[in-house]
């Protein structure tokens, strides 16, 4: 499985997210809070709520995930 991470909180995150998604690449989205969430609901996507922790939790989220999506090809 692959797909790409995006850090929302932008119409622009929402629109890229969006545009991937249409053409079937698997998204990942994590947004800083629920409306967030709910905005991104008409699309689809894989969507995580909640910060990340500033570089650090960011460098770990992509680490786990990555791991984890290895683990399901």
């Amino acid at each position: 499985m692959t797909g790409v991470f995006v850090f929302s909180g932008t119409t622009e995150g929402r629109a890229i997210s969006g545009y991937l998604h249409s053409r079937g690449i698997p998204v990942h989205v994590r947004v800083a809070t629920e409306y967030g969430a709910v905005v991104m609901e008409d699309d689809d996507v894989d969507v995580q709520v909640g910060s990340c922790g500033g570089a650090d939790g960011i460098a770990d989220t992509v680490s786990v995930s990555y791991t984890h999506l290895r683990a399901h090809e």
